[in-house]
């Protein structure tokens, strides 16, 4: 039975949270941020992996 007071403590905890808009908004902007981040970094990623073995840029040798 303890785990459902704490299940419920838990949602309760998460609408008081999410209650509050302005730290809603700043919750929501900092996942945001992140998720993009991290696409970013996997793109640049596979960027530097298609290029491994590859020709050279045409303009170099100018």
């Amino acid at each position: 039975m303890r785990g459902n007071k704490d299940g419920m403590r838990m949602k309760q905890r998460i609408r008081g949270i999410m209650g509050n808009k302005q730290l809603s908004y700043w919750l929501s902007f900092a996942g945001k941020t992140a998720f993009y981040v991290v696409i970013m970094f996997v793109l640049i990623y596979f960027y530097h992996f298609s290029h491994i073995g590859g020709t050279k840029f045409i303009y170099n040798e100018f």
